[in-house]
């Protein structure tokens, strides 16, 4: 699959929020469009998702740290 097809895959899944027209336009599985849209907007959502737990973890030991003082 092309890079545009992926972009217009994406673009199609957004507006119509179903797995099984997009698949059925392109003509592949569910699953794969399933696992596209997964890799594509759920990890980079689960990384920010992480870094704001490690930052709110270290102004957590912060604050405790400062009303140890």
């Amino acid at each position: 699959m092309t890079l545009q097809e992926k972009a217009e895959l994406l673009d199609m899944y957004c507006r119509l929020r179903s797995a099984a027209a997009v698949a059925c336009y392109f003509k592949i599985n569910e699953s794969s469009i399933r696992a596209i849209v997964k890799k594509e907007f759920m990890k980079p959502l689960l990384k920010a998702h992480q870094q704001m737990q490690k930052l709110c973890t270290f102004c957590e030991i912060v604050f405790y740290l400062m009303l140890k003082m």
